[in-house]
Order: C-alpha cells, then sequence, then structure tokens
C-alpha cells in the first residue's frame, strides 16, 4: 500500500547535520520522534524520511492505518526488537546483539519462539550472539 501522507519533521541545526553525516547509501536508521518511529535512509544521495504506521482490521475487514502511538506496548516493543532478530537469524553475521528485559510488554510465549528462531539458526560454525535479561522464570 503506498502511502502519500506526508509527516513534517523539525530537527535542530546539529541533528540535521548527524543525520546527513550518519546516514549513507543503502542504509536505514530509526528515529523515535516521542511515539512515533521514523525510518531514514539515503537513495542517490538524497534523504528519504518515512513514518511507520500499524494497521488492522475493522470490523468489515477493511484496513484501519493507526498511528504509533496508538499501538499498545507490546506492539511497539516487538517492531523495537524485531530488526535485532532478523538480523540474527542470518546465517553470516556475526555480531552480538543485547536486549535488556526481552519480556518487556510481551506473552511468555512470543519471547520463547523468539529465542526458539534465534537458536534454530544457530550452528557449530556460527559467531552471533543474543544477550538479554529476563525477570520471566519460564523463559529457557
Amino acid at each position: 500500500m503506498v502511502n502519500d501522507d506526508v509527516y513534517e519533521l523539525s530537527f535542530t541545526l546539529t541533528a540535521t547535520k548527524v543525520i546527513e553525516e550518519k546516514v549513507i547509501n543503502g542504509m536505514t536508521n530509526r528515529i523515535n520522534d516521542k511515539d512515533e518511529k521514523i525510518l531514514v535512509s539515503r537513495k542517490g544521495g538524497k534523504l528519504i524520511v518515512k513514518k511507520l504506521y500499524t494497521y488492522h482490521l475493522d470490523r468489515n475487514g477493511e484496513k484501519v492505518r493507526f498511528e504509533m502511538k496508538q499501538e499498545s506496548d507490546g506492539s511497539k516493543r516487538i517492531i523495537d526488537i524485531l530488526p535485532a532478530f532478523l538480523e540474527l537469524t542470518d546465517k553470516q553475521t556475526s555480531k552480538v546483539n543485547i536486549i535488556d528485559e526481552i519480556d518487556r510488554s510481551l506473552h511468555t510465549l512470543l519471547t520463547q519462539q523468539l529465542i526458539a528462531i534465534f537458536l534454530e539458526s544457530c550452528s557449530n560454525t556460527s559467531r552471533k550472539q543474543l544477550l538479554f535479561t529476563t525477570h520471566d522464570r519460564n523463559i529457557c
């Protein structure tokens, strides 16, 4: 679905310079603006800014757009940590991702499934690591 909505961002001059310097071609950076999720990338030297929305089906099966600030804490949390898990399931990666309170605002079964997916992607030769803290004794 194409989204033609315009979301105006205003940054300080210093922040704008940092964004210009940090965002390189082919890379996407996330900016948290209050409760919103903003993605900034560069293509052909031009900065591209996108705002993340979620969609839910209403009673009639029609898609209804939600702002991130309308989402539950659990939905926001999974959106925040999912990129780390996607990166870790890449068989070629050797990254170490650290997640504090991995289970925060997530159901125990969802957290267990995320960890299981990571472990299934590991092998005797992989060098990737997932370090996390939790208060949930059911996560093993």
